[in-house]
Protein backbone atom coordinates (compact mmCIF):
# COMPACT_ATOMS: atom_id res chain seq x y z
CA UNK A 1 0.00 0.00 0.00
CA UNK A 2 3.04 2.31 0.57
CA UNK A 3 4.26 2.00 -2.71
CA UNK A 4 0.63 2.71 -4.26
CA UNK A 5 0.34 5.83 -1.82
CA UNK A 6 4.00 7.15 -3.25
CA UNK A 7 3.05 6.45 -7.01
CA UNK A 8 -0.31 8.60 -6.76
CA UNK A 9 1.55 11.73 -5.67
CA UNK A 10 3.31 12.16 -8.89
CA UNK A 11 -0.73 11.23 -10.66
CA UNK A 12 -1.41 14.63 -8.41
CA UNK A 13 1.49 16.70 -9.38
CA UNK A 14 0.96 16.32 -12.82
CA UNK A 15 -2.65 16.62 -12.64
CA UNK A 16 -2.09 19.85 -10.70
CA UNK A 17 0.48 21.21 -13.48
CA UNK A 18 -1.93 19.99 -16.11
CA UNK A 19 -4.61 22.46 -14.68
CA UNK A 20 -2.34 25.40 -13.85
CA UNK A 21 -0.83 24.81 -17.96
CA UNK A 22 -4.41 24.88 -19.09
CA UNK A 23 -5.09 28.29 -17.48
CA UNK A 24 -2.01 29.89 -18.49
CA UNK A 25 -2.92 28.94 -21.57
CA UNK A 26 -6.28 30.55 -21.23
CA UNK A 27 -4.83 33.59 -19.52
CA UNK A 28 -1.85 33.96 -22.21
CA UNK A 29 -4.60 34.01 -25.45
CA UNK A 30 -6.55 36.33 -23.69
CA UNK A 31 -3.78 38.47 -23.16
CA UNK A 32 -2.59 37.88 -27.08
CA UNK A 33 -5.94 38.96 -28.35
CA UNK A 34 -6.06 42.08 -26.55
CA UNK A 35 -2.81 43.17 -27.37
CA UNK A 36 -3.77 42.23 -30.99
CA UNK A 37 -6.73 44.53 -31.39
CA UNK A 38 -4.64 47.39 -30.29
CA UNK A 39 -4.84 50.96 -31.71
CA UNK A 40 -2.17 50.69 -34.39
CA UNK A 41 1.15 52.86 -34.32
CA UNK A 42 3.32 54.69 -36.34
CA UNK A 43 5.99 52.77 -37.34
CA UNK A 44 10.08 52.90 -37.47
CA UNK A 45 11.74 51.63 -40.71
CA UNK A 46 14.86 49.85 -39.49
CA UNK A 47 16.18 50.96 -43.09
CA UNK A 48 15.38 52.92 -46.23
CA UNK A 49 17.02 52.59 -49.45
CA UNK A 50 16.72 54.65 -52.57
CA UNK A 51 17.47 53.84 -56.17
CA UNK A 52 18.21 55.74 -59.44
CA UNK A 53 19.58 59.75 -58.85
CA UNK A 54 18.11 61.84 -56.42
CA UNK A 55 19.01 64.69 -54.33
CA UNK A 56 19.01 64.77 -50.58
CA UNK A 57 19.49 62.28 -47.85
CA UNK A 58 16.22 59.14 -47.91
CA UNK A 59 16.56 59.81 -43.81
CA UNK A 60 14.24 63.04 -44.74
CA UNK A 61 11.57 60.83 -45.74
CA UNK A 62 11.17 59.32 -42.00
CA UNK A 63 12.51 62.08 -39.80
CA UNK A 64 8.63 62.80 -38.63
CA UNK A 65 8.93 66.05 -40.45
CA UNK A 66 6.36 67.11 -42.90
CA UNK A 67 6.94 69.99 -44.77
CA UNK A 68 3.93 72.30 -45.22
CA UNK A 69 1.60 72.59 -47.83
CA UNK A 70 2.63 74.48 -50.48
CA UNK A 71 6.23 74.30 -49.53
CA UNK A 72 8.74 74.34 -52.39
CA UNK A 73 8.95 70.72 -54.01
CA UNK A 74 12.52 71.04 -53.75
CA UNK A 75 12.97 72.12 -49.75
CA UNK A 76 13.42 69.49 -46.89
CA UNK A 77 12.28 66.97 -49.82
CA UNK A 78 14.19 64.09 -51.45
CA UNK A 79 13.26 64.93 -54.81
CA UNK A 80 14.26 63.89 -58.65
CA UNK A 81 13.73 63.90 -61.84
CA UNK A 82 12.05 61.07 -64.11
CA UNK A 83 10.11 58.28 -62.85
CA UNK A 84 13.61 55.68 -62.07
CA UNK A 85 14.03 56.24 -58.49
CA UNK A 86 12.41 54.28 -55.94
CA UNK A 87 12.17 54.53 -52.20
CA UNK A 88 11.71 50.78 -50.17
CA UNK A 89 11.03 51.01 -46.33
CA UNK A 90 11.84 47.73 -44.41
CA UNK A 91 9.90 47.86 -41.42
CA UNK A 92 12.15 44.75 -40.04
CA UNK A 93 9.35 42.26 -39.28
CA UNK A 94 5.48 41.72 -40.56
CA UNK A 95 3.10 44.57 -39.45
CA UNK A 96 -0.81 44.75 -40.40
CA UNK A 97 -0.57 48.33 -42.02
CA UNK A 98 -3.29 49.73 -41.66
CA UNK A 99 -2.67 53.59 -42.56
CA UNK A 100 -0.15 55.44 -44.51
CA UNK A 101 0.77 59.45 -43.88
CA UNK A 102 2.71 61.45 -46.63
CA UNK A 103 3.84 64.52 -48.12
CA UNK A 104 4.53 64.57 -52.10
CA UNK A 105 4.77 67.45 -54.96
CA UNK A 106 0.89 67.95 -55.73
CA UNK A 107 1.11 67.68 -59.82
CA UNK A 108 2.22 64.47 -60.31
CA UNK A 109 1.51 60.44 -60.07
CA UNK A 110 2.71 58.51 -57.51
CA UNK A 111 2.42 54.71 -56.83
CA UNK A 112 3.01 52.63 -53.34
CA UNK A 113 3.63 48.94 -53.30
CA UNK A 114 3.91 46.55 -50.63
CA UNK A 115 5.55 43.01 -49.78
CA UNK A 116 5.88 40.61 -47.21
CA UNK A 117 9.44 39.36 -48.98
CA UNK A 118 11.21 42.11 -50.88
CA UNK A 119 10.84 39.80 -53.70
CA UNK A 120 6.89 39.73 -54.70
CA UNK A 121 5.20 43.19 -55.27
CA UNK A 122 1.48 44.21 -55.25
CA UNK A 123 -0.08 47.75 -55.55
CA UNK A 124 -1.62 49.40 -52.68
CA UNK A 125 -2.71 52.50 -54.35
CA UNK A 126 -2.25 55.24 -56.87
CA UNK A 127 -2.23 58.82 -56.19
CA UNK A 128 -3.35 60.66 -58.99
CA UNK A 129 -2.01 63.78 -59.92
CA UNK A 130 -5.73 65.38 -59.39
CA UNK A 131 -6.10 64.58 -55.75
CA UNK A 132 -5.45 66.59 -52.97
CA UNK A 133 -6.41 69.99 -52.64
CA UNK A 134 -2.72 72.34 -53.34
CA UNK A 135 -2.96 73.77 -56.14
CA UNK A 136 1.22 74.44 -56.14
CA UNK A 137 4.35 72.37 -53.97
CA UNK A 138 3.65 70.36 -51.78
CA UNK A 139 0.89 68.32 -50.62
CA UNK A 140 -0.24 66.54 -47.68
CA UNK A 141 -2.34 63.38 -47.65
CA UNK A 142 -3.30 60.28 -45.75
CA UNK A 143 -5.81 56.85 -45.35
CA UNK A 144 -6.35 58.07 -41.94
CA UNK A 145 -10.57 58.62 -41.75
CA UNK A 146 -11.87 61.67 -40.53
CA UNK A 147 -8.02 63.43 -40.62
CA UNK A 148 -8.10 66.88 -42.43
CA UNK A 149 -5.69 65.01 -44.91
CA UNK A 150 -7.46 62.31 -45.46
CA UNK A 151 -7.89 61.20 -49.17
CA UNK A 152 -10.88 58.42 -49.94
CA UNK A 153 -9.57 57.54 -53.23
CA UNK A 154 -6.34 55.76 -51.81
CA UNK A 155 -7.64 54.69 -48.49
CA UNK A 156 -7.48 50.66 -48.45
CA UNK A 157 -10.79 49.54 -46.79
CA UNK A 158 -8.64 46.09 -45.20
CA UNK A 159 -5.44 45.73 -43.80
CA UNK A 160 -2.75 44.68 -45.84
CA UNK A 161 0.02 41.93 -44.21
CA UNK A 162 3.95 43.28 -45.19
CA UNK A 163 7.87 43.91 -44.30
CA UNK A 164 8.13 46.06 -47.08
CA UNK A 165 6.95 49.03 -48.55
CA UNK A 166 8.32 51.55 -51.27
CA UNK A 167 6.97 54.90 -53.22
CA UNK A 168 7.82 55.70 -56.65
CA UNK A 169 6.57 58.05 -59.32
CA UNK A 170 4.81 57.07 -62.30
CA UNK A 171 4.04 60.35 -64.21
CA UNK A 172 3.67 64.29 -63.95
CA UNK A 173 5.69 67.01 -65.25
CA UNK A 174 9.21 65.08 -64.34
CA UNK A 175 10.07 66.69 -61.35
CA UNK A 176 8.77 64.65 -58.86
CA UNK A 177 9.70 64.73 -54.84
CA UNK A 178 8.56 63.07 -51.37
CA UNK A 179 8.76 64.99 -47.79
CA UNK A 180 7.89 62.65 -45.44
CA UNK A 181 6.02 59.06 -45.50
CA UNK A 182 4.33 57.21 -42.57
CA UNK A 183 3.34 53.75 -42.03
CA UNK A 184 0.85 52.96 -38.97
CA UNK A 185 -0.07 49.20 -37.71
CA UNK A 186 0.36 46.64 -35.72
CA UNK A 187 2.09 43.41 -34.89
CA UNK A 188 0.03 40.44 -36.51
CA UNK A 189 -1.03 37.88 -33.78
CA UNK A 190 -2.17 33.82 -34.16
CA UNK A 191 -5.86 33.63 -35.30
CA UNK A 192 -7.47 32.07 -32.21
CA UNK A 193 -8.07 28.90 -34.11
CA UNK A 194 -4.54 28.84 -34.14
CA UNK A 195 -3.74 29.71 -30.52
CA UNK A 196 -6.55 26.83 -29.90
CA UNK A 197 -4.77 24.29 -31.48
CA UNK A 198 -1.54 24.78 -30.01
CA UNK A 199 -3.48 25.13 -26.85
CA UNK A 200 -4.96 21.60 -27.29
CA UNK A 201 -1.58 20.02 -28.58
CA UNK A 202 0.25 21.38 -25.21
CA UNK A 203 -2.85 19.66 -23.15
CA UNK A 204 -2.50 16.14 -25.37
CA UNK A 205 0.75 16.27 -24.45
CA UNK A 206 0.20 16.37 -20.68
CA UNK A 207 -2.37 13.82 -20.49
CA UNK A 208 -0.26 12.02 -22.85
CA UNK A 209 2.59 12.26 -19.72
CA UNK A 210 -0.13 11.82 -17.26
CA UNK A 211 -1.73 8.43 -18.42
CA UNK A 212 2.17 6.91 -19.05
CA UNK A 213 2.74 7.90 -15.27
CA UNK A 214 -0.38 6.11 -14.78
CA UNK A 215 0.25 3.31 -16.40
CA UNK A 216 4.16 3.36 -14.55
CA UNK A 217 1.95 3.59 -10.95
CA UNK A 218 0.24 0.66 -11.92
CA UNK A 219 2.77 -1.51 -12.42
CA UNK A 220 4.28 -0.64 -9.04
CA UNK A 221 0.81 -1.27 -7.03
CA UNK A 222 0.40 -5.08 -5.02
Amino acid sequence: MAFKKEAEEPIKGIMTMKKRLFAGLVIGFFITWITGTAEAIQLTPSSVTGTGTFNNSVSILYNNYIPPEGTLWTTNTVWWYGTSPTFTFDYGMTFHIEDIHLSIDNNDTYRVDYSPDNQNWSELFTIASSYGEIGWGMDTMNTIFGDPEYISQIDFVNPISAQYLRIYATGGDNKYSVGEFQAFGTTPVPEPATMLLFGTGIAGLAGTRLKRRKRISENLTF
